[in-house]
């Protein structure tokens, strides 16, 4: 795979700021159907990341209760903010990177999502996902090349006259 970053990052990112409750930021990430946020200051710099996993953590729930799914309408201390829960410091990637450097990041700092950047600016995020949706766009491009490689090689080959002459005789 010799993808690079950017093309596979989402850049239409939407953040939530370190002082919002967590039910926005929860109820943000349903809008949205985003499982990361990142988190910004008062001066729109990008400090944190809150996943879906975090406010998991946050959620009100009883001490007798083991949850399947997620309740539909979760509950949070009115008190908790996102700051309290974000995961900090951020990783970054250059847009320019190979996807293979952004997975490994991820590997080895056990995260799920980069913030993007270009000369040191965000210009958006990958996560796992998108690191899954390139894997296989690009192996399912792979795997046509060999396929037309393969009925190249046949039809080129003293059997692919054969087979040219059943055609065109309806066979």
């Amino acid at each position: 795979m010799k993808l690079n970053v950017g093309p596979q990052a989402s850049h239409n990112v939407v953040y939530v700021n370190r002082l919002d409750h967590l039910n926005h930021a929860y109820n943000l990430m349903k809008k949205i159907k985003t499982r990361h946020l990142p988190v910004v200051d008062s001066h729109n710099q990008i400090i944190g990341m809150l996943s879906d996993r975090d406010l998991l953590r946050a959620m009100n729930k009883p001490l007798d209760t083991e949850w399947v799914a997620v309740p539909a309408n979760p509950e949070f201390n009115p008190e908790d903010i996102v700051q309290q829960y974000m995961n900090w410091p951020i990783g970054t990637i250059d847009e320019s990177a190979p996807l293979t450097q952004a997975a490994q990041i991820m590997i080895d700092s056990k995260i799920s999502a980069l913030v993007v950047t270009k000369d040191h600016a965000a210009v958006g995020i990958i996560t796992t996902e998108d690191l899954l949706k390139a894997f296989i766009n690009d192996h399912t491009s792979s795997l046509k090349d060999v396929k037309n490689q393969i009925y190249g090689a046949i039809y080129r080959s003293p059997v692919g006259s054969i087979i040219q002459s059943l055609s065109n005789a309806g066979i």
